[in-house]
C-alpha cells in the first residue's frame, strides 16, 4: 500500500479483530512486528497490554491497565468490556463489572453493546428491574 496512514489503520484493525477473538499469541507477534501506538491510540495499546498481561499470569499489571480502560473513556466500548470481564472472571460475586457498565451507559447511552452487557450484568447481580429496563432500552435501540 502505498497510504501509509491507511495501511497503519488496517494493521491496527487486525489487531483489535485478533484483541476480540482473544488470539493473544497472533496478538502479540503482530504487536512485535514493529507496530507504531501514536498517542491517539493509547487506549487501544492499553487494552493489548492489560490482555497480554492477564495471559501472562500478571495480575497486578493487568488490573493497573483494566483500571484505567474501565474510567479512562466510556466510548472505547472494547476496552470497558474486557475490563468488566477481567473483574467478573477475578471475583464472580463482585459488583465492580455492574458499576463499570453502569457508568459507561451513563455517558454513552446509545451504544448498544454496553447496554446489551449491562442488562446482562444487572440480570446475573439480580437487578431485575435494571435488567428489564436495559432491554427496552435495547429494543427502543433496533430499528
Amino acid at each position: 500500500m502505498s497510504d501509509k496512514a491507511l495501511y497503519d489503520d488496517v494493521r491496527h484493525f487486525e489487531l483489535r479483530m485478533l484483541a476480540s477473538r482473544k488470539e493473544l499469541r497472533a496478538l502479540a507477534t503482530q504487536i512485535n512486528k514493529g507496530i507504531e501506538f501514536p498517542t491517539t491510540r493509547l487506549l487501544e495499546k492499553t487494552l493489548y497490554t492489560a490482555l497480554l498481561n492477564e495471559a501472562n499470569g500478571d495480575t497486578l499489571n493487568a488490573h493497573k491497565n483494566f483500571e484505567v480502560l474501565s474510567r479512562y473513556n466510556p466510548y472505547f466500548e472494547e476496552g470497558i468490556l474486557a475490563a468488566a470481564d477481567f473483574y467478573r472472571s477475578r471475583d464472580a460475586e463482585s459488583i465492580k463489572p455492574y458499576t463499570i457498565l453502569s457508568e459507561a451507559i451513563q455517558v454513552n447511552s446509545n451504544s448498544y453493546r454496553l447496554l446489551r452487557a449491562y442488562a446482562q450484568e444487572a440480570a446475573r447481580q439480580g437487578f431485575d428491574e435494571y435488567a428489564l429496563s436495559a432491554q427496552q432500552r435495547l429494543q427502543a435501540l433496533i430499528p
